[in-house]
Order: C-alpha cells, then sequence, then structure tokens
C-alpha cells in the first residue's frame, strides 16, 4: 500500500511538473494567463505581450541563471525599441525598477480601499494623486525632477498619514505600478 502511494505521490509531482513545462516559457506561465501588459492598448499592447510575456525578455536581467528568454538578446532589443516608439518612451512594465513605497505599512492598503468615491484623480507627468470624497483614503506620487515623493493615508485601515522621499525614477516606477490600480478600482476613472 505504501508503494502505490508513493507512486502516486511521485506521479503527480511529475505531471505537475510536466504541465509547468508544457507551457513553453521560461516562467512557466503562458502569455495568456498573464496581465502585466493589459495597461496597454494596440501596437504597444502587441509589442508589450510580445516583450514581457511571450518572449520572456525580461528574465535576461533577474539574475537567475536557471531562467533565460524565450528569445534572443537581438529580438528582444528590437521589440524593446520599438515598444519605446510606439509607448512615448514608456518603460516596459516587466522592466519597471521596483516601487519602494510599497514596502510602507499602509501604502498598499490605501490602494486596496480606492474606489470609484474618489474626490478627484490627477495624472500627469508630475504626479498620480486620487483622494476619496469623504478623506478616508488617499494615494500620492510626484516626481519633481530630481527627486520624488510618495504619500498615503487609509484612516478605514488605521494608516495615518505618511511620507516618503524616493528618487524621480522610483517616483515613475511607483506612477506605472500604481496607476493601473487606481483606474481599475474606478478612483481615476474608468479602465
Amino acid at each position: 500500500m505504501k508503494k502505490i502511494i508513493m507512486l502516486s505521490v511521485a506521479a503527480l509531482s511529475l505531471s505537475i511538473a510536466d504541465d509547468a513545462r508544457a507551457n513553453g516559457t521560461p516562467d512557466f506561465e503562458t502569455p495568456s494567463a498573464e496581465s502585466i501588459c493589459d495597461g496597454y492598448e494596440g501596437k504597444a499592447w502587441g509589442l508589450c505581450n510580445a516583450y514581457c510575456e511571450a518572449m520572456d525578455c525580461e528574465l535576461a536581467n533577474d539574475g537567475d541563471p536557471s531562467t533565460e528568454p524565450n528569445a534572443s538578446a537581438q529580438a528582444c532589443s528590437q521589440v524593446a525599441s520599438k515598444f519605446d516608439q510606439v509607448s512615448d518612451g514608456a518603460l516596459l512594465p516587466c522592466e519597471v525598477p521596483a516601487c519602494p513605497c510599497f514596502a510602507y505599512d499602509g501604502f498598499i492598503s490605501a490602494i486596496d480601499s480606492s474606489s470609484p468615491d474618489a474626490l478627484y484623480c490627477t495624472d500627469d507627468a508630475t504626479g498620480l494623486v486620487s483622494e476619496s470624497l469623504e478623506g478616508a483614503w488617499g494615494v500620492g506620487i510626484w516626481d519633481y525632477g530630481d527627486i520624488g515623493v510618495c504619500g498615503w493615508y487609509d484612516y478605514y485601515n488605521g494608516y495615518d498619514l505618511g511620507f516618503a522621499e524616493i528618487t524621480s525614477e522610483e517616483a515613475q516606477a511607483c506612477m506605472d505600478a500604481v496607476r493601473p490600480d487606481l483606474y481599475a478600482s474606478g478612483a481615476c476613472g474608468p479602465v
């Protein structure tokens, strides 16, 4: 009986591993299962999907020798260049530097509390700010050129006002990271 159970567990493990390998992508996710490019449309979406999801070009920069892109460095570079042209210089979302604001207590909570009851939403090159009508939550990210700032509060969940100084590059990364959630929640208008 023990042999049957052990063989069953081994077979199940192999079948799960085979399913991941069968997806044929280095990160084991098929492009249709990923959504990092959902904020783009038309050519920008197609090029983003090719670079980030089908070719997994970002894996060349992940520092993990066991994961490699599904395309040559030249192919990845060409797709990135074309994306840069059609997106007016936006960073590919899978290559965006991490947003340090996510490390602060309350920042993610404020984003998660965002809803269509927003008093206003400002979204331009210098900042992304949204606050609730009743003042219960707010998220703001500003890029002043030489420095950036992120700020938040979420009184729904007990988080007082917080601010953090970040770099200009990090501010842009944070805006890119937060924008899809604020639009999806309705805080900054329709998706």
